[in-house]
């Protein structure tokens, strides 16, 4: 790699880790309300109006990055955001995203995922999840008429990957605390502000498995001479907590993996917690929450919680990131997971 080329910075690379905020906001289980997506009936038009909150993998970082040991590599790598390639929205053909989902199955479908941002978590930062739901709240609001919305949240990788050791990772108190702010958002339940329209509903994506890409980019470097996955997250600190192999924040890699998976586990927990509790406000509310791993739906295998990404579906850049592959198992998932997937009746 040359050394007079500029070399993207470690901030950089590790701004773009992150966590997708997905919220479905089509209500069918609310028999008070519009129709989920704001049809009805096999012979009215079903409209969808999806909005996405997350992080860097909802913005399809390095998504197309297939090495990281040459120059020309660098190139892809240093590009970061790839919008064109995320699960939510993506218009690429190599990626068949949830909004294309929607339209296969008949819904005249738009999308939204300009609150999500990379680096974003749950909990901390300039764009955490209370301020993504202020900015689709106001957004979905927009609209003449008010027709509902679905919103996917994908957030809580950056939460973890942020963190300087286990002991610095957010407590339970403090997470679920972050993902009531939001969620206080989009249901109306925050006086003074106008959330998502009465019918809508927010799906809760699962936190992915940071803990284990370690394995995987090893396994990935092991396979290709174009890729070199320790090196890289050693020299651009990409979630180092998971990822250095050797002292960090005082305890070497098995212990914070150890630790990571405990954390991650029950991040998840927490999140279908609060979604049982703000599902069971809906009737007041008028809007419905979901948590993606929360084992109520069919189709379940696999989901973005307790789902281990292959080689072939981390990119070969960060070594990190959803590959192209990686996008579309994301968006299968979600898509075989969302209980407002189905046209209403």
């Amino acid at each position: 790699m040359s050394s007079t080329l500029a070399r993207p910075t470690a901030a950089l690379v590790r701004k773009a880790i992150t966590v997708t905020l997905c919220v479905a906001a089509t209500a069918s289980g609310l028999a008070w309300a519009a129709k989920p997506g704001g049809g009805g009936g096999t012979t009215t038009p079903w409209n969808v109006r999806l909005y996405g909150g997350g992080d860097s993998i909802m913005r399809g970082y390095n998504a197309s990055c297939t090495g990281n040991t040459s120059f020309l590599d660098l190139l892809c790598y240093s590009g970061g955001d790839q919008p064109e390639n995320s699960f939510f929205s993506g218009s690429s053909t190599s990626v068949k995203s949830l909004e294309d989902y929607f339209k296969a199955a008949g819904a005249t479908t738009t999308s939204n995922k300009n609150a999500s941002r990379s680096g974003s978590e749950m909990v901390g930062g300039t764009n955490n999840f209370r301020t993504q739901a202020l900015s689709i709240a106001a957004a979905a609001n927009a609209v003449a008429g008010q027709p509902p919305v679905q919103v996917k949240i994908e957030l809580g990788g950056n939460d973890i990957c942020n963190r300087t050791s286990t002991g610095t990772m957010y407590s339970d108190e403090v997470w679920r605390t972050a993902i009531q702010a939001g969620l206080n958002v989009l249901a109306n339940r925050e006086l003074g502000i106008a959330g998502l329209p009465a019918g809508s509903s927010v799906v809760l994506v699962g936190v992915p498995k940071v803990q284990d890409l370690y394995a995987v980019g090893v396994a990935k470097s092991n396979g290709s001479t174009r890729v070199n996955c320790p090196s890289f997250w050693e020299t651009y600190d990409v979630c180092e907590i998971a990822t250095v192999n050797r002292t960090f924040g005082g305890q070497l890699l098995p212990a914070r993996l150890t630790a990571v998976a405990a954390r991650q586990a029950r991040y998840n927990e927490i999140l279908k917690e609060e979604a049982a509790a703000f599902r069971s406000l809906a009737g007041t509310t008028g809007v419905d929450v979901v948590a993606e791993t929360d084992g109520t739906f069919t189709a379940k295998s696999p989901e973005v919680g307790n789902y281990s990404f292959t080689t072939s579906e981390i990119n070969g850049g960060d070594c990190f990131h959803p590959s192209l592959s990686g996008q579309n198992k994301l968006s299968t998932v979600i898509w075989g997971n969302d209980p407002y997937r189905v046209r209403p009746q």
